[in-house]
């Protein structure tokens, strides 16, 4: 267990963050969490979060001083920035503003390993990214390291596979419209409930080592085919269609293995793939699509 006592601070309390915050509050004596927006506060404050407004990309005061941050920034792309200017160049006017904290929970991306045709991945993996998002990511990671050897920090970097759940179904809308996936339907998909995303940041805080990074998936890998033919059933949609010359639009093929992670971290796990999420979301569906 981390020696990581007093309050925390979760910065960027988007899809994963607010996931964090009702498990992080009761455990604080104060758990902050910024946003940009003084219109969020009401929502942070439910959440059990004291706000702070603070934008990544801008300059500020520091931020206060805590046991355990979590930097969980994502990249809304209705801001219309690149991906760079929110990861890479975030952290680096960030980092300079938060005192140094007994532990720092850095949220990256599977994205790193880039394209492997399928084959298993992990932690030891050398990333290899094949997009400005993974390549990003990948930037940040190094610019932490570096960081952390400088000052001192207790690091550990989650790189989290594709995050669904409530409102953050995958495809869900276009199967709805009979619309074409834009992917490749022989490709690999690795997936993770937001919740038990969350409870992997916890056991992180609880369980992990210093210095180490982590890759986080159910470990199910499933082919994008697979996945969305019963997606499809799940939701009483018509069949998929793919466009496979949208290809290049996903991250790269491999699987992800989690080994590590469920060792060392031995996190709190809900949804064991994405139709037990599905089914616990959708109760009333049950009895139209012959579920007990």
């Amino acid at each position: 267990m981390h020696d990581t006592p007093g309050d925390g601070l979760i910065v960027g309390v988007g899809y994963l963050g607010r996931r964090v915050a009702p498990i992080w509050a009761p455990r604080m004596p104060v758990c902050f969490g910024t946003t940009r927006s003084l219109d969020r506060f009401a929502e942070l404050n439910y959440l059990g979060l004291t706000p702070i407004q603070h934008d990544v990309l801008e300059g500020g005061d520091s931020l206060p001083s805590v046991g355990t941050v979590l930097y969980a920034v994502g990249l809304d792309r209705r801001q219309g920035l690149s991906a760079k200017e929110v990861y890479v160049d975030g952290l680096k006017r960030m980092l300079p503003r938060i005192p140094r904290p007994g532990l720092f929970i850095y949220i990256s991306s599977t994205g790193v390993y880039g394209d492997h045709h399928g084959a298993w991945v992990d932690e030891t993996t050398p990333p290899a990214p094949v997009d400005a998002g993974g390549e990003a990511c990948w930037q940040a990671e190094q610019i932490l390291g570096e960081w952390s050897v400088k000052e001192g920090w207790s690091t550990i970097i989650l790189r989290l596979a594709g995050i669904y759940g409530p409102g953050r179904w995958i495809g869900v809308e276009r199967l709805k419209k009979s619309e074409p996936i834009l992917a490749d339907p022989d490709g690999w998909l690795n997936l993770v409930h937001g919740d038990d995303g969350a409870h992997v940041v916890e056991a992180a805080r609880m369980h992990g080592q210093g210095g180490k990074t982590y890759v986080v998936s159910d470990g199910e890998p499933i082919l994008r085919r697979d996945f969305y033919q019963r997606l499809a059933k799940l939701a009483g949609t018509p069949e998929p269609t793919f466009n496979s010359s949208q290809a290049a639009r996903h991250r790269g093929d491999r699987r992800i293995n989690p080994a590590r992670m469920r060792e060392d971290l031995r996190p709190q796990w809900k949804f064991p793939n994405f139709e037990s999420a599905w089914r616990a979301e959708h109760p009333d569906l049950r009895g139209n699509l012959g579920i007990e």
